[in-house]
C-alpha cells in the first residue's frame, strides 16, 4: 500500500485495436510517452492474446518493469526473459477433448504449449492464406516456437 492508505494505481492495455496501430506497431508519440511514463515509475504492462515473443518485438523500445500477460491469460510472464511466471494450463481431459473436437471437425489446428523448457508452437499443414501468411511472419520473425509436426 502506499502512504495514504491507498493501493498503487495500475494500468493494463490491450494490444491489437487499443494500443497499437493498424499496422501492429506503437506510434513514435505512445513510445515517447510510455517511455516518459515508465520511467516516472507509471505500473504500466498489457494484456493480449499474442505471445510474449511477439510483445517482445512489438515493445522492444518501451522499458516495461511489469510481467504480461500474454495468450489470453494463459501466462503471465516476465517481459524481459519471456520466462513464465504463472501458467494458467487446460486440464489434460479437456485438452483431449478439445483436441479431439478439432479433429472430428476436420480443422487444422495451431498449437501453442509450453513443454516445461520452452514454449512450442505447432502446425501440421497450411490450407488458406490465413494460415499462410501466419506461417510467414513467425518465419520472418525467427519465431523459435514454429515446429511442423505430424498430428
Amino acid at each position: 500500500m502506499e502512504r495514504n492508505g491507498r493501493m498503487p494505481e495500475i494500468y493494463i492495455s490491450d494490444l491489437d485495436g487499443t494500443l497499437l496501430q493498424n499496422n501492429a506497431t506503437l506510434s513514435d508519440f505512445a513510445v515517447e510517452n510510455l517511455t516518459r511514463l515508465l520511467n516516472e515509475d507509471l505500473n504500466f504492462t498489457i494484456a493480449t492474446a499474442r505471445s510474449v515473443v511477439s510483445v517482445q518485438q512489438i515493445l522492444k523500445y518501451l522499458p516495461l518493469k511489469l510481467p504480461v500477460i500474454e495468450f489470453n491469460g494463459a501466462f503471465i510472464s516476465d517481459f524481459e526473459t519471456g520466462r513464465h511466471l504463472i501458467i494458467n494450463d487446460i486440464s489434460g481431459d479437456i485438452k483431449e477433448e478439445i483436441f479431439e473436437h478439432i479433429l472430428q471437425s476436420n480443422l487444422t489446428p495451431f498449437i501453442s504449449s509450453f513443454n516445461g523448457t520452452e514454449d512450442c508452437l505447432y502446425y501440421e499443414q497450411v490450407e488458406n492464406e490465413g494460415m499462410e501468411w501466419y506461417v510467414n511472419s513467425r518465419i520472418r520473425a525467427n519465431d523459435k516456437r514454429l515446429r511442423k509436426a505430424v498430428l
